[in-house]
């Protein structure tokens, strides 16, 4: 168990990191992809791309070595995280839409303008399904299990909000919806962060296991 003092160091700077993210949205003049906003999102997610290939490097040392099958699972969850964060910046799901579009030579109405937005539940689900398949890789790090729940609870939220236009949605309803889908981002990104960062330092407080091939030499 860690010190009272830890545990106070981690809440403060967790709160820190709260009331940093809560303030860059509530000042935001914008949410568009060019806004600072979106720039924060990116980068939240090109750090949980960082962390998640820097853990098994750490797993490694302290097990004396890992499975193949694990290490091509953080780095597919590095990639992921890379992908999502240049989606961020680069529209991705915006213009596999606007290609179906054109392909299928479909009408812009309300109902086909959201399949962009099924196409993010798409990466949403896609998440959930590796966590869930891999959960035996992560299950050292019972925090991160927990903030990956939360952040893909979020994940969904920002979907359902994003398809306003489906809704019909206008005037403080639109306004709210677009509020919420926002926040919702920003710290299903932030947990996400955070519970990387957890397992992180749990790889590092791992204790060092002898393989047992170097026990086998030793008898």
């Amino acid at each position: 168990m860690p010190s009272k003092k830890i545990r106070i160091l981690r809440i403060l700077i967790l709160a820190s990191y709260g009331i940093f993210l809560a303030t860059a949205l509530s000042t935001a003049e914008s949410f568009a992809e060019t806004s600072p906003i979106t720039d924060l999102s990116a980068l939240q997610l090109s750090f949980c791309s960082v962390v998640s290939i820097t853990i098994p490097f750490i797993l490694s040392k302290k097990k004396g070595k890992l499975e193949t099958v694990e290490w091509l699972v953080w780095l597919a969850l590095a990639l992921g995280f890379i992908f999502v964060a240049l989606d961020d910046k680069l529209m991705f799901h915006e213009r596999i839409d606007q290609a179906i579009h054109s392909w299928f030579q479909l009408k812009e109405t309300r109902i086909s303008d959201g399949i962009d937005d099924l196409i993010v539940g798409a990466y949403g689900a896609c998440g959930m399904i590796f966590l869930l398949l891999n959960r035996k890789y992560f299950i050292f790090s019972k925090r991160l299990i927990i903030c990956s729940k939360y952040a893909i609870s979020l994940l969904f939220l920002m979907v359902l909000c994003d398809m306003r236009d489906v809704y019909g949605s206008g005037g403080l309803i639109r306004e709210a919806l677009t509020l919420m889908e926002e926040w919702a981002k920003i710290f299903g990104g932030g947990l996400f962060l955070v519970g990387l960062i957890c397992a992180l330092e749990d790889s590092l407080k791992m204790k060092h296991v002898i393989p047992k091939t170097l026990l086998s030499a030793k008898n």
